[in-house]
């Protein structure tokens, strides 16, 4: 079993990264900058840019969903300005329906990746993967 320098092992510290992310996105980025700058492990690595790729991607697909559920208030907002009835409440529901799924599924993730790099395994995820490749 190889080992990092905090002498854990290295699927325990990429689930680590996963774990975290489930969390909050500033711990994984100190987590995830650990394992770049002192660790050599190439999987270990790969794993914690993993990590920090399916974070900010569903933070910036949530921060779309916002940016529609904002510009439906906008709207909603015009519209009583012009004593005219819009009805977007469904609208908003959909976008809440949404955020719902987005937050799930990223969770669900999170979690397979988490348990696979226990095994040292990897989940394999084209896009993330794609990225990854193209930048690492």
């Amino acid at each position: 079993m190889v080992k990092t320098k905090l002498g854990v092992s290295v699927g325990l510290l990429a689930a680590a990264a996963y774990f975290v992310g489930l969390i909050a996105m500033t711990p994984l980025f100190l987590v995830a900058g650990y394992i770049i700058i002192m660790e050599e492990d190439m999987w270990l690595r790969k794993a914690a840019v993993r990590a920090v790729i399916i974070v900010v991607a569903f933070a910036v697909l949530s921060t779309f969903l916002g940016l529609l559920d904002n510009s439906t208030s906008l709207i909603n907002l015009i519209t009583q300005l012009f004593r005219q009835t819009a009805n977007i409440r469904d609208v908003d529901r959909v976008i809440q329906i949404l955020q719902t799924i987005l937050t799930i599924c990223e969770r669900m993730i999170l979690l397979i990746m988490g348990f696979a790099a226990l095994r040292q395994r990897k989940v394999n995820l084209a896009p993330v993967d794609n990225l990854m490749n193209h930048h690492m």
